[in-house]
């Protein structure tokens, strides 16, 4: 059984290899119908495994797929193991879609399933929490510059405090300055 927000392996057309993707919609029979490559954050059809032989430049690549598949692996068993990416959004909006409806009269609508959106909030959160650890590591910044870049941060996670109505838990929210 899949969800969005499950990571799977899936070919990558632009990165040409196998990678660990997000999927990011199903099928109405609940397979995977789009995935996302975590390592390139391109979107496209799921393309499984079993299709590696059919992959465009697969021979060029095999040698990497395996080391790239060794390396999602063991990503895949530590974010197990530590609880990671165990993220849910909240019950009421799972299957739900966001419409956007355009100001002008005529022009037509576009509607986003809520989870594929929700998806992408929670991998902007995560890649915010990253750049915070680049910053703290980073040894060629003086102490000024990485609290002024954190407080930056800090200020982002402010603004997408309007999304946290989306998760299904508090502590997975999105939480800006504190006075």
């Amino acid at each position: 059984m899949y969800e969005i927000g499950m990571e799977i392996e899936a070919w990558c057309g632009q990165c040409k290899v196998y990678r660990r993707s997000a999927v990011t919609s199903l099928n109405p029979d609940g397979s995977v119908d789009r995935v996302t490559c975590l390592y390139c954050n391109t979107s496209r059809t799921y393309r499984p495994v079993a299709d590696e032989k059919s992959a465009p430049g697969a021979e060029r690549a095999i040698d990497s797929v395996d080391e790239d598949r060794l390396t999602t692996l063991i990503k895949g068993i530590m974010r197990e193991e530590l609880q990671l990416d165990k993220t849910k959004i909240a019950d009421k909006w799972i299957g739900g879609k966001m419409i956007f409806r355009p100001g002008k009269p005529g022009l037509q609508e576009k509607e986003i399933p809520i989870d594929t959106f929700f998806h992408k909030i929670v991998m902007l959160r995560d890649r915010l929490r990253v750049l915070e650890q680049q910053i703290d590591a980073n040894d060629k910044l003086s102490e000024p510059e990485k609290i002024q870049l954190q407080q930056y941060i800090t200020r982002c996670y402010g603004t997408l405090t309007t999304f946290n109505i989306l998760f299904k838990e508090q502590s997975d929210q999105f939480v800006g300055q504190k006075d």
